[in-house]
Protein backbone atom coordinates (compact mmCIF):
# COMPACT_ATOMS: atom_id res chain seq x y z
CA UNK A 1 0.00 0.00 0.00
CA UNK A 2 1.45 3.36 -0.92
CA UNK A 3 1.02 6.52 1.29
CA UNK A 4 1.29 10.53 -0.03
CA UNK A 5 2.50 12.35 2.66
CA UNK A 6 2.99 16.21 2.22
CA UNK A 7 3.63 19.03 4.33
CA UNK A 8 1.93 22.69 4.45
CA UNK A 9 3.56 25.78 6.21
CA UNK A 10 7.16 25.15 6.41
CA UNK A 11 8.86 24.03 9.90
CA UNK A 12 11.28 27.37 9.42
CA UNK A 13 8.36 29.58 9.41
CA UNK A 14 7.75 29.80 12.89
CA UNK A 15 4.80 32.56 12.58
CA UNK A 16 2.40 30.10 10.61
CA UNK A 17 0.88 26.20 11.35
CA UNK A 18 2.77 23.67 10.08
CA UNK A 19 0.45 20.76 9.00
CA UNK A 20 1.86 17.45 7.61
CA UNK A 21 -0.98 14.98 5.99
CA UNK A 22 -1.11 11.85 4.48
CA UNK A 23 -3.20 9.78 2.18
CA UNK A 24 -3.90 6.84 0.63
CA UNK A 25 -7.47 4.51 0.92
CA UNK A 26 -7.40 6.69 4.51
CA UNK A 27 -6.57 10.07 5.53
CA UNK A 28 -5.18 12.05 8.50
CA UNK A 29 -2.56 14.97 9.50
CA UNK A 30 -0.79 16.54 12.13
CA UNK A 31 0.01 19.41 12.82
CA UNK A 32 2.17 21.94 15.15
CA UNK A 33 1.42 25.53 16.27
CA UNK A 34 3.90 28.17 15.64
CA UNK A 35 4.61 28.69 19.49
CA UNK A 36 5.47 25.30 19.72
CA UNK A 37 7.90 25.90 16.68
CA UNK A 38 9.76 28.84 17.86
CA UNK A 39 10.03 26.54 21.43
CA UNK A 40 11.89 23.97 19.57
CA UNK A 41 13.74 27.04 17.51
CA UNK A 42 15.01 28.43 20.69
CA UNK A 43 15.87 24.65 22.07
CA UNK A 44 17.46 23.73 19.47
CA UNK A 45 19.66 27.94 19.88
CA UNK A 46 20.38 26.91 23.33
CA UNK A 47 22.19 24.09 22.01
CA UNK A 48 24.03 25.29 19.20
CA UNK A 49 22.50 23.03 16.91
CA UNK A 50 20.79 25.55 14.99
CA UNK A 51 21.39 24.15 11.07
CA UNK A 52 19.45 20.87 11.88
CA UNK A 53 16.74 22.40 13.43
CA UNK A 54 14.29 22.37 10.42
CA UNK A 55 15.74 18.31 9.15
CA UNK A 56 15.45 17.10 13.31
CA UNK A 57 12.24 18.69 13.43
CA UNK A 58 11.11 17.23 10.06
CA UNK A 59 11.97 13.89 11.20
CA UNK A 60 10.57 13.46 14.23
CA UNK A 61 7.12 14.76 12.69
CA UNK A 62 7.44 11.94 10.27
CA UNK A 63 7.76 9.13 13.11
CA UNK A 64 5.20 10.65 14.97
CA UNK A 65 2.56 11.02 11.81
CA UNK A 66 3.87 6.80 11.22
CA UNK A 67 3.18 5.71 14.65
CA UNK A 68 0.19 7.40 15.30
CA UNK A 69 -1.78 6.31 12.44
CA UNK A 70 -0.10 3.28 12.05
CA UNK A 71 1.46 3.64 7.71
CA UNK A 72 3.03 0.61 6.45
CA UNK A 73 4.36 0.04 2.71
CA UNK A 74 5.41 2.70 0.67
CA UNK A 75 5.61 6.32 1.63
CA UNK A 76 6.11 8.99 -0.83
CA UNK A 77 7.72 12.09 1.02
CA UNK A 78 7.00 15.25 -0.58
CA UNK A 79 10.38 16.52 -1.54
CA UNK A 80 10.09 19.80 0.80
CA UNK A 81 14.03 20.28 1.59
CA UNK A 82 15.75 19.32 -1.80
CA UNK A 83 19.48 17.97 -1.16
CA UNK A 84 18.72 17.23 2.45
CA UNK A 85 16.70 14.34 1.53
CA UNK A 86 19.39 11.37 2.99
CA UNK A 87 19.59 13.51 6.41
CA UNK A 88 15.96 13.54 6.98
CA UNK A 89 15.89 9.72 6.06
CA UNK A 90 18.92 8.87 8.66
CA UNK A 91 17.78 11.41 11.12
CA UNK A 92 14.51 9.32 10.91
CA UNK A 93 15.89 5.52 10.35
CA UNK A 94 17.99 6.88 13.85
CA UNK A 95 14.72 7.27 15.24
CA UNK A 96 13.13 4.00 14.50
CA UNK A 97 16.14 2.49 16.12
CA UNK A 98 16.41 4.19 19.16
CA UNK A 99 12.23 3.73 20.17
CA UNK A 100 12.25 0.06 18.65
CA UNK A 101 10.09 0.24 15.78
CA UNK A 102 10.78 -2.31 13.40
CA UNK A 103 11.47 -0.22 9.61
CA UNK A 104 11.57 -3.60 7.62
CA UNK A 105 7.80 -3.33 6.96
CA UNK A 106 8.31 0.63 5.69
CA UNK A 107 9.91 2.21 2.27
CA UNK A 108 10.89 5.90 2.60
CA UNK A 109 10.85 7.63 -0.40
CA UNK A 110 11.27 11.33 -1.09
CA UNK A 111 9.31 12.21 -5.06
CA UNK A 112 7.42 15.49 -6.01
CA UNK A 113 3.69 14.37 -4.87
CA UNK A 114 1.98 17.38 -6.69
CA UNK A 115 -0.82 19.80 -6.36
CA UNK A 116 -3.64 17.00 -7.70
CA UNK A 117 -2.29 14.36 -4.76
CA UNK A 118 -5.34 13.69 -2.26
CA UNK A 119 -2.44 14.31 0.24
CA UNK A 120 -1.27 17.71 -0.70
CA UNK A 121 -5.12 18.52 -0.90
CA UNK A 122 -5.41 17.37 2.41
CA UNK A 123 -2.60 19.64 4.03
CA UNK A 124 -3.95 22.37 2.73
CA UNK A 125 -7.49 22.32 3.58
CA UNK A 126 -6.36 22.05 7.03
CA UNK A 127 -3.81 24.65 6.70
CA UNK A 128 -6.36 27.16 6.29
CA UNK A 129 -9.08 26.03 8.26
CA UNK A 130 -9.67 28.00 11.43
CA UNK A 131 -10.17 25.11 13.67
CA UNK A 132 -8.19 21.77 13.92
CA UNK A 133 -8.89 18.29 16.04
CA UNK A 134 -6.86 18.84 19.45
CA UNK A 135 -5.61 14.99 19.29
CA UNK A 136 -3.94 15.71 15.87
CA UNK A 137 -1.91 18.10 17.88
CA UNK A 138 2.05 17.86 18.16
CA UNK A 139 3.28 19.10 21.35
CA UNK A 140 7.03 20.35 22.51
CA UNK A 141 7.25 17.87 24.71
CA UNK A 142 6.66 14.83 22.17
CA UNK A 143 9.39 16.04 19.95
CA UNK A 144 11.76 17.24 22.40
CA UNK A 145 11.73 13.49 24.25
CA UNK A 146 12.15 11.98 20.52
CA UNK A 147 15.07 14.58 19.78
CA UNK A 148 16.54 14.05 22.75
CA UNK A 149 16.72 10.16 21.84
CA UNK A 150 19.25 11.33 18.58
Amino acid sequence: MSVEIDQSGKIENTSVITILAFSNNKNGYIYMKPLCKRRLRNYFSERKKTRVFIYKTFAALLYVMVIRYKLRGDINIDIEYPGNMNLIKSYLYRIFKKFGFHSENIDLYFVYVGKRSRGHCLAIHEYRAKKHIRENEVTFKEVVEILDKI
